[in-house]
């Protein structure tokens, strides 16, 4: 049975949005202190470093963003802590992304991974190249991602070193990021990918920065609705 303490929590937690994603439930991204990712204009993103155009990124009447070129869109405007809250559906062989923590520094980001998972193409892919993983540094505990051209539904929590990931219900990742101390290892002892090597390790990884989206990869595209995010402090 649960106590009268528990319910009031749970119920509190609703109310206000702020779900801890502990048991793998989404938040509700429509209440109050939540805000749109990227506005209708696009006068709040850039691609490249420059300003986006509809040749780049563009709306779909249904709500659904889609890139045209290989650029990343990213979010002007930088966030400490917060829950980034979306749905996505990748064409079939997709390989995309979902970009935070992003400043200035081209070498100083992370990215949660979008994959079309069980593709044959994929099949032999290190385990961190999966939906919902980290990309080159932690695995998604499983593959909870549906097939191509179906939406999926992904909560992205990240209050200083602590990040967590739930894809469709499912909790897949719940992280201290503060115990990536090198360039070359992961704390499981599997190697880093050689290219990212160059970048700082996560326990220096600045804990603010931009929101993004990964461009057109490999000819293929991911799209995104929905895309709404809070700030946490």
């Amino acid at each position: 049975m649960k106590t009268a303490t528990t319910v009031f929590a749970a119920a509190l937690a609703a109310l206000c949005g702020c779900a801890t994603l502990n048991d793998g439930a989404h938040p509700d991204s429509t209440g109050p202190g939540w805000e749109d990712v990227f506005d209708r204009s696009l006068s709040n993103a850039e691609v490249d470093g420059k300003p986006c155009s509809a040749d780049l990124w563009s709306w779909d009447d249904e709500g659904c963003l889609t890139p045209k070129c290989t650029g990343n869109l990213m979010s002007k405007k930088s966030w400490n802590s917060f829950v980034l809250d979306c749905e996505y559906k990748c064409d079939a062989t997709g390989n995309s992304g979902i970009f935070f923590y992003d400043t200035d520094h081209p070498s100083a980001k992370i990215e949660m991974q979008i994959l079309d998972d069980r593709h044959p193409k994929y099949a032999k892919e290190a385990p961190y190249s999966f939906t919902g993983s980290l990309y080159g540094h932690c695995a998604a505990r499983k593959i909870a991602s549906k097939g191509p051209g179906e939406w999926n539904r992904v909560t992205i929590r990240a209050r200083g070193d602590d990040v967590k990931v739930v894809l469709n219900g499912e909790k897949v990742v719940d992280v201290d990021l503060s115990r990536w101390t090198s360039r070359t290892k992961n704390p499981d002892g599997s190697d880093i990918p050689p290219w990212q090597r160059q970048f700082v390790p996560w326990a220096e990884l600045p804990k603010r920065g931009r929101i993004g989206l990964q461009g057109v990869h490999g000819g293929k595209a991911a799209h995104f609705k929905y895309l709404r995010i809070k700030a946490l402090d």
